[in-house]
């Protein structure tokens, strides 16, 4: 009997041991590294597309191109389009899955691009699958001439969702630019939950800046969907692509037409016959009977009345210039700093001090909603006017001023929602620049 009762609390506890195990691992994957409704985007990365075969043959290099001149794809004629190549760059992902215009989930129109939607096993695939373990799905437009351009970028939209992670390290969309046509850099990865853009229907407006392709005489842009061996969702979906290309204007001044110089004709007059009235005539005696006579001398009559005087109008001043003291202008690069809890804040500034591309504020919730320890806030394309700034992401909001050319300071509203948990936070910031 107590060797019965020994083994009821032995089993007891291996059960609570087991449960509780169960309950922490559950925990533990519900605390998350990335906020979930919003997408994660890591700038400056890289990505390496496979030596040309027989199934992607677009070309590494071409002897002309032709100068660039603006593109805009909407996935509403056929695909891929003039310019485009598509290739499955993977023999692991159980088939081919390529671009593939489909009506799944546009910004506009009918069609967009998703980025697993094409290809033998992807046309096959539901507009609520999800894309393939280890997929290698790239779209590349291109080459073309930037060597005369002034300058040049491309817009383009993005939906969707894959894995998340804080550097975008398991299944993401890669947008990047060559100029050999494999090694595509100055690019931007995009992960987790992109399902929420204000771009019009849930997109997401995005920008990839080709400056550092300018001078060059061929140039392509790619994108490419990766994903890794485990954890799978829809993808993504791009939508309304355009390339903006300026190139020098034709300021060349037109060759002057040569005008032919008047030649001058002698006109000779022809004399009147005038009949003389009777009295005295003062033209010569050869006017016959008309008797001659003195010459009269005209008399100055003069007209009595006051002067008109002459006024001289007085000189106009002209207004000094006023000097005008320089404004600030928030310095280019790194900024970092922390948040009233001592947390990381860290912001890139660009575009001669106008614009922040990326906004990270990390916020502590001291195991709020089921244990959850911090959440990384990820803001994006903010502008600054007039040294300051305003972005607001669903319930998350940062606001900064910029106090001089390398220091700033600002206030955050932060929202952490887990299934049926939601608490808010709110406080201040400051950062600096070297």
């Amino acid at each position: 009997m107590q060797s019965k009762y020994y083994k009821a609390i032995i089993f007891l506890a291996l059960l609570v041991v087991i449960t509780g195990g169960a309950y922490l691992a559950y925990a533990q994957e519900r605390i998350p590294k990335v906020i979930s409704n919003q997408p994660v985007r890591i700038f400056g990365t890289t990505e390496q597309r496979s030596p040309i075969t027989a199934d992607s043959p677009w070309p590494a290099s071409v002897t002309s191109v032709a100068a660039a001149t603006d593109m805009s794809e909407g996935f509403e004629s056929s695909w891929p389009a003039a310019g485009w190549n598509i290739a499955d760059q993977s023999s692991s992902d159980g088939g081919e899955y390529l671009f593939g215009k489909r009506d799944c989930h546009p910004r506009t129109g009918s069609y967009g691009g998703w980025s697993v939607g094409g290809g033998a096993q992807g046309s096959s695939l539901i507009c609520s699958g999800d894309y393939p373990n280890n997929a290698n799905s790239w779209a590349v437009y291109g080459p073309f001439d930037l060597t005369d351009a002034t300058s040049a970028s491309l817009t383009f939209h993005v939906w969707g969702q894959s894995e998340p992670s804080e550097t975008c390290s398991y299944d993401y969309l890669f947008a990047g630019s060559s100029i050999d046509g494999n090694s595509f850099s100055n690019g931007t990865r995009y992960c987790g939950n992109a399902t929420g853009g204000d771009a019009g229907n849930g997109y997401y407006e995005n920008n990839l800046d080709l400056s550092s392709r300018l001078g060059e005489n061929q140039v392509w842009i790619g994108f490419v969907f990766i994903s890794n061996d485990s954890v799978t969702y829809e993808g993504f979906t791009l939508d309304d692509l355009t390339l903006t290309v300026n190139n020098p204007v034709n300021t060349s001044t037109p060759t002057p037409t040569s005008t032919g110089t008047p030649t001058a004709t002698a006109v000779t007059p022809t004399p009147t016959s005038t009949t003389a009235p009777p009295g005295n005539n003062y033209l010569p005696a050869v006017l016959g009977n008309y008797p001659l006579g003195p010459t009269p001398t005209p008399t100055n009559t003069t007209t009595p009345g006051p002067a008109t005087p002459t006024v001289t109008p007085s000189p106009t001043a002209t207004p000094s210039p006023t000097a005008t003291t320089p404004s600030i202008v928030p310095k280019d690069g790194e900024w970092s700093g922390t948040n009233d809890q001592g947390r990381a804040v860290s912001f890139t500034v660009s575009s001669n001090g106008t614009f922040i591309p990326i906004f990270t504020l990390q916020v502590g919730w001291n195991g709020a909603c089921g244990g959850v320890s911090y959440v990384t806030y990820y803001l994006y394309d903010i502008t600054i006017n007039n040294l300051a700034f305003s972005k607001t992401n669903g319930g998350n909001k940062i606001t900064g001023t910029f106090s001089g050319t390398t220091t700033a300071s600002g206030t955050y509203d932060a929202v952490l929602e887990i299934d049926f948990c939601k608490v808010t936070r709110s406080g201040t910031w400051t950062a600096t620049t070297p």
